[in-house]
């Protein structure tokens, strides 16, 4: 009887042991997966963007806001507009998001945020006539004035973009101001995007001067040129170099 007693002691401290092992692991796996699943997918808070507040395009059913890669300040594009020429700005907006007031659909400019916007223009300028300053350096369109209504003249029909594209052969200490940019159109809801001039170092204006073309002045390969652009059909219709300014114009 005592030896029976025994055994089954025996077995039972033996069964205890196994259960032990077996309820230890799977403990100890999750814990690792765990461990390695928070290694793998570390938070990268160098490419952030962050979405600014949406602003209404005049005349029209669309709304844009900036993806930028500091919280927007200001109000919204307005700041991309009016602002984007002083260098605390520059590099600041990857992208645009589009929103239609009526569908609510909505979509981004570019498919990535590897290019930087320098600047966004309406064209018809809504605020024509109201009296204000474009900033130094960059061609802008006019604001409203201290104190001026903020309604709009005409409905825009057109954005004209100035638009730098990252590349990975860039040294990456190059100042944004330092790179060539492109000049692009698209429509109101920042569809049919379409690139006109390219290689742009520098623009020194940029006007409407019927109902669909924009007289452009600006600098490639250090050769002052004006263009005109048909917004409608998106093509350069016309380029000239502007009159030789003498020796050590810059």
């Amino acid at each position: 009887m005592m030896k029976k007693n025994v055994l089954v002691l025996l077995y039972t401290s033996v069964l205890l042991v196994i259960l032990s092992a077996c309820s230890a692991k799977p403990a100890s796996t999750a814990s690792t997966a765990h461990s390695a699943n928070t290694a793998a997918a570390p938070v990268d808070t160098s490419t952030s963007q962050y979405l600014g507040d949406f602003q209404a395009i005049p005349g029209t059913t669309s709304l844009y806001a900036q993806l930028s890669q500091k919280p927007a300040t200001g109000s919204g594009l307005r700041s991309l507009i009016s602002s984007i020429s002083s260098s605390e700005d520059y590099g600041s907006t990857a992208n645009l998001v589009f929103l239609d007031g009526k569908t609510l659909s909505s979509h981004k400019l570019f498919a990535t945020n590897n290019q930087i916007i320098l600047s966004v223009l309406q064209f018809p300028d809504p605020y024509a006539g109201m009296g204000s300053a474009a900033p130094a350096g960059q061609a802008q369109p006019a604001q409203p004035a201290q104190g001026a209504s903020s309604k709009s003249n005409a409905a825009v029909q057109w954005l004209v973009y100035q638009v730098v594209q990252k590349d990975a052969s860039q040294p990456s200490a190059t100042a944004t101001a330092d790179l060539p940019f492109s000049i692009a159109v698209s429509d109101t809801s920042g569809n049919n995007y379409q690139e006109l001039l390219g290689g742009v170092s520098k623009t020194y204006s940029m006007s409407m001067i019927n109902s669909k073309q924009v007289l452009v002045v600006y600098t490639k390969n250090n050769i002052k040129t004006a263009s005109l652009l048909d917004l409608t059909k998106q093509t350069v219709t016309a380029s000239k170099p502007i009159v030789d300014l003498g020796a050590g114009v810059q």
